[in-house]
């Protein structure tokens, strides 16, 4: 028994009658042709005399199931119409489950002939999905091209307009540029000069904080404030005003994010590892209109799916903005996510519309040359390593106190988010292993849905007393520092 769809309580009418039809349209491709091709293939039935006997005992032309006079039938023909009256799907609209029922000579190979169907089955169902995804490519690239012979045309007539109507020039005869450049110049005098008011009166503050009485509160207030202003100004001079766009701002970095930033949180809530498809289409629809709202000229994104709608984004506001894609694993790694292989058969958009590609490795930026990138708008930075820890850098934590109390034997440690694709169940295995020779200590940094599962399997291995999960840590250097061995679990990175 298969089960091939799952009925949502709170989908609508229309989105329920779509979903009833899906188990009969799946249970049509569990039978169709391809799929028992390819198991007739990949058991190799024609070896099988249940299903192609090479030398039968008789035959009894003109009867069904008989070879017919002059003609002899190709014995995959023969096996694959044998294994088709032996197959039989049944989708029930009730309780959204199809049936699948085989019949063979014993039970195992009964169960062989099954497996081998399901997974025909979903091959067939991935070669559909790859075949829409390039028509939504192709698609989506047709639109593309719209959008920006559009956007030429508009950009003529407001041209051909300003010419008839002598809007190049300002009513002086002097170029309404000139007049603008005169002003930036004027605005930039005019912060140069309170850049060095503000560095003035912080350097002040400063030599006389030194012997400071520990009542003089309000000049540590002042200081703290000439501090902020001074930000503010030196980022004025540079001329970058930063802004954070996210979809979902949670979690423990923010509180790290400098207040000369300003940070825009769409606060769509997030189901396991992502959105939803239909949540991403409204994530998409609302990113466009902050783009065409805020118009900036700079826009930098990641990861790999993060890009593509980024990209889709830009071009349904029309935006002009200088595109900066970054991208942190190579598409030749496994992945079983939708968005992510989707992401990989339009990165050939998202490569057309990027100003430059930023790879954090020298291999990743090999492999985005390989999908289309070109190598001169690829630019390889690495990610930063931690800075260096000031005093203890573990004193606002409380996992210390708690890695103490297992004792002083040999601490193992690995970081990162408490998802599938890290595996850090693997490691809690190989632990339990390793602990049953010998004392040692496991430290596994990071939060995810995957918490309690982890730490389960840790009371299951009777090994709980050994294994700490302290959570999120935004100091690396904190939890590498007393470290023997750090282990990296990860099924690809």
């Amino acid at each position: 028994m298969v089960c091939v769809a799952k009925r949502s309580l709170k989908a609508s009418a229309p989105q329920r009658k779509s979903t009833a039809l899906r188990p009969l349209s799946n249970a049509h491709v569990l039978t169709s042709r391809n799929v028992l091709a390819r198991v007739v293939e990949d058991l190799h039935l024609v070896e099988d005399t249940e299903f192609y006997d090479p030398n039968p005992g008789f035959s009894l032309p003109g009867l069904p199931g008989g070879e017919t006079s002059g003609a002899k039938l190709a014995p995959e023909v023969i096996a694959l119409r044998n294994l088709t009256q032996r197959v039989s799907a049944v989708a029930d609209e009730k309780s959204f489950v199809a049936t699948l029922m085989v019949s063979a000579e014993t039970t195992d190979k009964a169960i062989l002939i099954s497996d081998a169907l399901i997974r025909s089955f979903r091959a067939e169902l991935a070669s559909a999905e790859a075949d829409g995804a390039a028509r939504a490519a192709a698609s989506l690239d047709e639109r593309l091209e719209q959008l920006k012979r559009d956007v030429q045309i508009a950009e003529e007539r407001v041209q051909t307009f300003r010419r008839q109507n002598n809007l190049a020039a300002s009513g002086n005869g002097e170029l309404v540029s000139t007049q603008t450049m005169n002003a930036l110049n004027a605005q930039l005098v005019e912060a140069q000069a309170r850049l060095i008011e503000a560095q003035a009166n912080y350097d002040a503050i400063r030599a006389d904080g030194a012997n400071a009485s520990p009542t003089g509160t309000s000049a540590a207030t002042a200081l703290a404030n000439l501090r902020d202003k001074a930000g503010a100004l030196q980022q004025e001079q540079r001329g970058h005003n930063v802004t954070v766009f996210t979809w979902n701002a949670e979690g423990p970095n923010r509180a790290l994010l400098s207040s000369q930033v300003e940070l825009v949180s769409l606060d769509m809530p997030i189901h396991g590892e992502g959105y939803g498809k239909p949540a991403t289409l409204r994530g998409i629809a609302r990113s466009a209109r902050f783009f065409a709202r805020h118009k900036p000229h700079a826009v930098f994104s990641a990861p790999e799916f993060a890009n593509l709608v980024t990209m889709i984004a830009l071009g349904l506001s029309r935006s002009h903005a200088r595109f900066f894609p970054s991208f942190h694993a190579a598409a030749d790694l496994p992945s079983e996510d939708f968005g992510a292989k989707l992401a990989v058969v339009l990165s050939k958009l998202v490569a057309r519309r990027a100003t430059k590609a930023i790879a954090v490795s020298q291999g990743i930026g090999r492999d985005l040359q390989a999908r289309g990138f070109p190598r001169d708008r690829i630019a390889v930075i690495n990610n930063p390593l931690p800075g260096p820890l000031e005093g203890d850098g573990t004193a606002k934590y409380s996992w210390p106190a708690e890695l103490a109390a297992m004792g002083n034997s040999p601490m193992i440690v690995t970081a990162g988010r408490l998802v599938p694709v890290k595996d850090q169940a693997v490691l809690i295995e190989a632990f339990a292993l390793l602990r049953a020779r010998r004392l040692a200590r496991l430290v596994i940094f990071g939060e995810g849905p995957l918490e309690a599962n982890l730490r389960a399997q840790a009371e299951r291995l009777a090994i709980s007393d050994s294994v700490l999960l302290p959570g999120y840590v935004n100091d690396p250097a904190a939890c590498y520092r007393d470290a023997d061995l750090f282990v990296l679990s990860s099924i690809h990175q």
